[in-house]
């Protein structure tokens, strides 16, 4: 007999059995696929080089031993506290403290701390849910969580903007009672769709939670400055409740996933503790590359003059294929772009669900994401919308974009038409 805890998590076959597709198709095909469908960052040799050079640097210095030999404390290693404590400073102009600041390698763990810590069944009897302002949103939130119905979320409302164009929109109507709500989670810019909530939107979810306890994790894993893959205006904004985590796998170390988790001292230390637990302390060296390449400003400069650039290039190639290949008369609309790495694309009415276009899709040498499975919060039923869209990457060869766009026209005529 196994727990109700391993039953939720092997309940999560969606995801195990697409990963398991994907690897087969790839290994098995004669002809090479196009996988638009990984997140894989964009390689980038000036990031190549700057790892090189000071992976280099820390091999030959005297705290190597250090870095990879000894414990620390759990939440850190110390230079970078301190490089965080500067660059908050000078990016923010706020002054933070060791306290404010948590640190963890692979960046899912700071979430599921929090997921656990704040929602399910509370000392005195009731049950705290997590509370996701908008939908579709990061799906291994829902992943994270180690028991049932552990989310309340508000339905998905797309906007059409202009033509062959959408944007969602938060429908605070839905917003739930704050009685039932442990903590808001959002990932700010959103993955997968492409969207940033405005200002107004965060200052509404803000205004949700004033005058409570409840934290608001800010999942800001593509945000300004590092990676800043945000190609329109985003204010960074701050609140007693928020707890703002950033990120530096999608622009220099998506192996070490270093994720940084700041402000509320209480909730960092609810947090640590449970990080001691699991984890014991946080991987040394990843850091050591972090301090190094925060410090000289150099990551920040190659975010901003490079990494941005290339991809909102990708972007603009993607978009130029959309409006060359992809058929006037059917109803398909791509979320507004206003951050990279990834391509949303909403079929409206369409004939099959996104499950039977991903398959067609792969017969025909394309790999996707099919997003039904990513609206686990909602009741999908409800609601059609969950079962038309993609999410496509965009870091691949632009002659491979081009020929994605090419076969997902062919495909998406013959569905509308049969």
């Amino acid at each position: 007999m196994y727990s109700k805890i391993w039953q939720k998590q092997s309940a999560i076959s969606w995801i195990e059995r697409l990963m398991q597709d994907i690897w087969v198709a790839m290994k098995q095909s004669w002809w090479k696929m196009i996988n638009m469908w990984a997140w894989n960052p964009l390689v980038f040799d000036e990031l190549i080089s700057m790892r090189r050079k000071h992976s280099e640097k820390i091999i030959a210095s005297e705290e190597f031993w250090d870095i990879i030999w000894r414990y620390w404390a759990p939440k850190w290693y110390p230079k970078l506290i301190e490089t965080i404590k500067k660059y908050f400073k000078k990016e923010f102009n706020r002054e933070i403290e060791e306290e404010n600041i948590l640190i963890t390698t692979w960046s899912q763990w700071a979430l599921f701390y929090g997921i656990n810590v704040f929602a399910w069944e509370m000392p005195d009897g009731s049950r705290k849910r997590i509370f996701l302002p908008q939908s579709p949103d990061y799906v291994w939130y829902w992943c994270m969580a180690l028991d049932d119905d552990m989310f309340v979320s508000v339905p998905p409302k797309p906007e059409k903007t202009w033509k062959h164009k959408f944007k969602y929109k938060l429908d605070l109507s839905e917003f739930p009672n704050r009685e039932k709500v442990g903590a808001v989670i959002y990932s700010r810019p959103c993955n997968p769709t492409g969207n940033i909530m405005t200002e107004e939107e965060v200052q509404k979810i803000y205004d949700f939670v004033e005058w409570t306890d409840i934290p608001v994790f800010v999942d800001s894993a593509y945000a300004w400055p590092i990676p800043n893959l945000v190609y329109t205006e985003m204010e960074t904004k701050f609140h007693k409740n928020t707890m703002y985590s950033m990120s530096f796998s999608k622009a220099w170390l998506p192996w070490e996933r270093i994720w940084i988790v700041v402000w509320n001292p209480k909730i960092i230390k609810c947090l640590e503790s449970f990080h001691s637990n699991l984890a014991l302390m946080s991987a040394k060296f990843g850091q050591a590359l972090a301090v190094r390449a925060v410090s000289s400003w150099e990551l920040q400069k190659v975010s901003k003059e490079i990494i941005t650039p290339r991809y909102k290039k990708k972007f603009e190639w993607i978009e130029e294929c959309y409006s060359k290949y992809m058929p006037d008369e059917i109803p398909w609309y791509t979320h507004e772009v206003e951050w990279a790495m990834f391509s949303f694309i909403w079929f409206e009415n369409m004939p099959i669900t996104d499950e039977q276009l991903y398959e067609i899709l792969k017969k025909r040498g394309l790999l996707v994401v099919p997003w039904n499975t990513f609206f686990s919060w909602i009741k999908k039923e409800n609601f059609k919308h969950t079962s038309e869209c993609l999410r496509i990457s965009i870091a691949v060869e632009d002659h491979e974009i081009e020929k994605w766009v090419k076969i997902l026209s062919e495909v998406i005529k013959e569905v509308y038409n049969k």
